[in-house]
């Protein structure tokens, strides 16, 4: 089924009554399905060719070294760097279990999710099997496709994790092993990957293990019994299922995560719902501070890739050591968390680590990721973004009514590095204000480009720099309203040549001008170019001494319209037409005509850069 695109989608009319927000999230999600049907058939066409080379894939946390993989096609089991090789071409779901992270050191509990179309299995993917399996246990949902949970995931990233994932980088999270994107290609989106593949495993792993210090466990003790759900083997797969719930239902939150816990009462035999705790307070603070150190990780792209996957790895064994062997007894009233960011830049955690990067320490302390690029916002900057007239449905690039200022980022425009401000040599994310009001120009439109235009100026042309960014939210919507950051993702630049500006201070170059008589010899004029504010004459020129007769002329600007222009005075000459006096390749001939006392003849006036 072939895609369609956005002006024949936005038509339809069955979606013309939604927000705009609204209709560009069914439009990814319809076409991103389209496409997968697209690769399927692709790939039934060429069955017996990909099945002689089997399916191939790589298990990440940290990359997991020694787990066994699953499949419809037979099993396999990962190498030191999470890689493996099925025996066949595999379809539908694949899963992970057992082995050890090689970065953190520390076996994997639980399991992780993938499916054969994506090459990565990770928290992502499993978060997002999870995020389709709750839809299916809704009635009163449209049960979600796993390419339709995979995309919800990424367009819905900051509302859930407070980290966005751009909808375009998909295939590097999904068909790459992104941690080591960020180390040995420097791709930043590669890092926003690893923060939020380590919240996920946070709160499944944290939240699991708190299940056997709820309430409900507690009571199953008491008479003698033991929740199933909440054992060893099974209280991540319960707190996974959990989240996938409140995701779709609830809302993302730890209390509504908590209230979609499902299990079966032991004593009674009954289903029950929902963990309750002596101390939910303690948990839901504790996650919270692990997302929002998570989320600042993410934006401090002005640092290097191994500091900040050393940090957030360390991050993912700090909560998987020291916040989960804590966890019980603060559930249970009887203790407190230690903080997070203290716990994961201890020595004993970083120490820990196992080397990120080949030959080269891990960095424990900020290094900036090489010299900082400047964007210019200065006079001859503009915003401009895609918008759509509602009224007459027209689609037309607008210039955005927004102030501009000197930008910054780090690394190369292909990795979608984060727009960012300086002030007094600290870096922080670009946050602008976003709108879902396409009538709205003083604002930004998330998951829309946006082009920002510089426009810098030489003596002979001007040029236009184009950058292409991405707006990705970068707050929940409430008071203050949308806020949006932005990554960049390409530069263009034109260069337009001018037809007058050009002519301005002996400092910026010479002239040569020569008068020819039609049929005669060329004769050199002596030129003075104007030093003052370039009002009136711009270039004068006049014949040489000993020359009789001829005239004096001086060029200045069309004082009418067109001002690109440029007029010749010529005191002896009289009228000479404006219409073509413009310069072409630096070069300027302007026919004289015939008068009292002169003859036709040919002005040409040359420029040179100085």
């Amino acid at each position: 089924m072939a895609q369609i695109g956005w002006r024949q989608f936005s038509t339809r009319a069955d979606i013309k009554h939604l927000p705009l927000h609204v209709q560009k999230k069914k439009f990814l999600i319809e076409n991103n399905s389209r496409l997968q049907e697209d690769l399927h058939i692709l790939s039934r066409m060429h069955g017996a060719a990909a099945a002689a080379g089997g399916s191939g894939g790589v298990a990440i946390d940290g990359p997991i070294a020694g787990a066994v993989v699953k499949s419809n096609v037979g099993t396999a089991v990962t190498d030191a760097s999470g890689n493996f090789k099925l025996p066949g071409k595999a379809t539908g779901v694949i899963t992970v279990t057992g082995g050890v992270d090689s970065i953190t050191g520390l076996p994997y509990e639980g399991e992780l999710i993938g499916y054969a179309e994506y090459k990565t299995i990770s928290p992502i993917t499993t978060f997002a099997h999870y995020l389709k399996k709750g839809s299916e246990e809704d009635p009163k949902a449209a049960n979600l496709t796993i390419d339709e949970a995979i995309t919800k995931t990424f367009v819905d990233s900051f509302d859930y994790f407070g980290i966005s994932l751009p909808i375009e980088d998909k295939d590097t999270i999904l068909q790459k092993d992104y941690i080591e994107e960020s180390i040995v290609n420097n791709n930043k989106i590669g890092i926003s990957a690893q923060a939020v593949a380590t919240q996920i495993e946070a709160i499944a792993e944290t939240v699991g293990v708190a299940l056997d210090g709820s309430q409900a466990a507690a009571a199953a003790i008491k008479a003698g019994k033991t929740i199933t759900e909440f054992s060893a083997t099974n209280r991540k797969r319960s707190a996974y299922e959990a989240l996938g719930r409140a995701s779709n239902l609830a809302g993302f939150s730890i209390e509504n995560i908590l209230s979609a816990v499902i299990f079966t009462d032991p004593v009674t035999g009954r289903p029950g719902k929902g963990a309750t705790f002596d101390n939910t307070e303690a948990l839901s603070t504790q996650l919270t501070q692990t997302k929002n150190e998570l989320a600042t990780l993410a934006k401090q792209e002005q640092y290097t890739n191994n500091y900040l996957t050393t940090r957030i790895q360390a991050v993912n064994r700090a909560q998987k050591t020291t916040i989960k062997n804590e966890t019980k007894s603060v559930v249970e009233n009887r203790g407190s968390f230690s903080n997070i960011n203290t716990v994961s830049t201890s020595s004993e955690v970083e120490d820990a680590l196992k080397q990120i990067e080949k030959d080269k320490a891990n960095e424990t302390t900020p290094t900036l990721d090489g010299k900082a690029n400047e964007i210019s916002g200065g006079e001859g900057a503009k915003y401009f973004q895609l918008r759509k007239d509602e009224k007459t449905g027209e689609e037309g690039l607008q210039q955005l009514e927004l102030k501009t200022s000197d930008y910054y980022y780090f690394g190369e425009a292909k990795d979608v590095p984060l727009l960012l401000s300086e002030f007094e040599g600290t870096y922080s994310p670009v946050s602008l204000t976003g709108t879902t009001d396409p009538g709205n120009l003083n604002a930004i439109m998330p998951n829309i480009p946006v082009y920002f235009e510089v426009t810098t100026s030489t003596a002979t042309f001007d040029i236009v720099t184009t950058y292409t960014f991405r707006p990705t939210q970068s707050n929940k919507k409430g008071e203050l309203g949308i806020q949006v950051n932005l990554r960049l993702s390409q530069i263009t630049e034109k260069k337009i040549e001018k037809a007058i500006d050009h002519i301005v201070t002996s400092e910026v170059g010479t002239y040569t001008v020569t008068y020819t008589v039609f049929g005669g010899e060329p004769i050199s004029f002596n030129t003075s170019i104007n030093t003052g504010d370039l009002s009136g004459n711009i270039l004068n020129m006049f014949p040489p001494k000993g020359v009789e007769g001829l005239s004096n002329y001086a060029l200045r600007r069309y004082e009418k319209s067109p001002s690109t222009l440029l007029e010749l005075i010529a005191p002896k000459v009289g009228s000479v037409s404006v219409q073509n006096l413009v310069f072409g390749d630096n070069k300027l001939s302007i026919a004289i005509p015939a008068s009292e006392g002169q003859e036709k003849a040919v002005l040409d006036i040359n420029f040179t850069l100085a």
